[in-house]
């Protein structure tokens, strides 16, 4: 089994409840576990848990049938963690320092820690900045150095990583995707927490849905995807509307589902999506029409419908 969380809460010293009695359970190795939710659902401090850096108040965690808490020592060597505020400690070192000085401190030789930093550095597309002070270095070349330097780590079986494609251009969003891909092919897994559901969403093996320290939904993307837009392919979003406007496609669209996000709304149809479109540009909004995709499953669950027929649904 890869994770099992048993009824796991978190508050913090303020009071601030991060987790609230989770329970959740994923048997599949050599597969990618996606958290995702809005910012304060609970996904960094799940991940922190998870690796080692920050006890709960209460529950069990258990990774490849190892307790978390009780048996970190165990877990060590066996798991590579990427923190979501990772920063550089040393402005005078270079990425392939980074990743060598990593590797010696995980107990690889000199020599073998070089020989893979010189490997992850070409996959990720580094040679060129290899010798330079990763203070020279854009924000995002110093976070795919990070990403090389924890992903060296060939001994793992699990890599947890929190946020990994935030502050990536697309190319790096790509090679990171590549090797995530290569790691999984070779039996490792990697349980990560990302916002960037729509565009590598499709690619992971299962996603897991928090909000306000609760999961909400888990499954196979597409399949939740499916379930939670009921079949629905289409989106139209108008930026500025009120509750007038609401009412208004209610009663010119009854299969019509509605979600308001501020002024927004996101109005989920296929069959009568030409109709709706023809009647909002007449009174004047703009909209945009979209395909549906992954990240309408946080969107739906985490924000409140108006349903179907004006019912309050989430």
């Amino acid at each position: 089994m890869l994770l099992e969380i048993v009824s796991l809460t978190k508050v913090y010293s303020d009071g601030t409840v991060a987790l609230k009695d989770i329970t959740y359970s994923y048997n599949y190795l050599g597969k990618q576990l996606l958290f995702v939710g809005t910012n304060g659902a609970g996904k960094t401090t799940l991940l922190r848990i998870l690796g080692g850096q920050l006890y709960p108040t209460s529950g069990r965690v258990h990774l490849l049938g190892i307790d978390v808490l009780d048996n970190f020592e165990k877990l060590r060597k066996r798991i590579a963690f990427l923190p979501q505020d990772i920063r550089p400690f040393l402005y005078a070192l270079t990425p392939k320092m980074y990743i060598v000085s990593y590797l010696m401190i995980r107990g690889y030789s000199y020599i073998d820690a070089n020989i893979i930093a010189n490997r992850v550095l070409e996959e990720f597309d580094l040679k060129n900045f290899a010798e330079k002070s990763i203070y020279t270095l854009s924000g995002g070349l110093a976070k795919r150095t990070f990403i090389a330097m924890i992903l060296a780590a060939e001994e793992a079986d699990v890599y947890i990583l929190d946020e990994p494609y935030t502050n990536l251009d697309p190319y790096s969003r790509i090679l990171l995707w590549s090797k995530l891909r290569r790691l999984c092919r070779s039996g490792a897994s990697v349980i990560m927490a990302s916002h960037f559901l729509e565009s590598f969403g499709e690619y992971v093996d299962e996603v897991v849905v928090l909000h306000r320290g609760r999961i909400v939904a888990s499954g196979n993307p597409q399949s939740l995807l499916s379930d939670v837009v009921r079949g629905k392919r289409t989106k139209i979003v108008v930026k500025s509307a009120d509750s007038a406007l609401i009412g208004y496609v209610k009663r010119i669209c009854r299969g019509c589902e509605v979600v308001q996000i501020e002024d927004a709304i996101i109005i989920y149809s296929d069959e009568h999506s030409d109709d709706v479109i023809y009647e909002l540009g007449k009174r004047g909004y703009r909209v945009d029409v979209l395909p549906v995709n992954l990240s309408d499953i946080v969107v739906k669950l985490v924000t409140k419908g108006i349903g179907r027929n004006g019912d309050a649904s989430s």
